[in-house]
């Protein structure tokens, strides 16, 4: 629902002074377990279905986390049951929620998808935060379970004469790229993320910076 209400939001409200909300807690022995091929790169957790735990919602910690970060982030839920490694992947979320602090707060957003219904949880959302000056980026994009695993995503108000340097940003480190403005706006950046064999949402984000001219020797 976060996703869906951010897309008619951030049209007419700043969206690095939005709050962003998460409940979490960790999965226990009483929830059945993933047999699937992609449980072993996932560090699952549940999060309400509605305004009480009466309803939870299975979910990964990285794709919870990384709905909240582009905003004010506000954390609850049971952190004492939480393992070492899952509060280490939170911290990140909230250190790197930090560094971009404010250049979230002056920044606008693209929005690289369709608006849609609240009630529609299909498909993809992706938004693009850019500072006024156009040298940098933010994109963060989500698979909400179902959608094909690879999203192109023409980005915008690029400079077309430039190169930019693009980074997964994620607590795992990720590959870092350059890439021509016209081929980002033209051709897109290209997102893969698998949503596996029981539909789980996954989410990606990426830096996206004007480089440096290079110098001819």
């Amino acid at each position: 629902d976060a996703l869906r209400i951010a897309q008619g939001l951030f049209l007419r409200f700043p969206p690095g002074r939005v709050g962003r909300c998460a409940a979490l807690r960790a999965i226990g022995k009483e929830i059945a377990p993933d047999y699937s091929e992609e449980a072993g790169k996932r560090i699952d957790v549940i999060t309400p279905g509605g305004a009480t735990w009466t309803q939870a919602v299975r979910s990964d910690v990285d794709f919870v986390m990384s709905v909240v970060t582009p905003g004010v982030i506000v954390l609850g839920g049971d952190f004492i049951g939480i393992p070492e490694e899952m509060l280490r992947r939170i911290a990140w979320y909230v250190a790197f929620n930090r560094r971009w602090r404010r250049f979230l707060a002056e920044s606008v957003v693209h929005l690289l998808t369709p608006v849609q219904c609240l009630t529609d949880r299909q498909g993809w959302v992706a938004f693009q935060f850019q500072n006024a000056g156009r040298s940098v980026s933010l994109v963060c994009a989500y698979q909400l379970g179902d959608g094909p695993d690879l999203k192109i995503l023409p980005l915008q108000d690029l400079d077309r004469g430039c190169e930019y340097t693009v980074r997964r940003e994620s607590p795992d480190g990720g590959a870092v790229e350059r890439l021509s403005g016209a081929r980002l706006a033209d051709e897109g950046l290209p997102v893969r993320l698998s949503s596996g064999y029981h539909g789980l949402r996954a989410a990606a984000i990426f830096s996206v910076r004007r480089a440096p001219v290079r110098r001819a020797e």
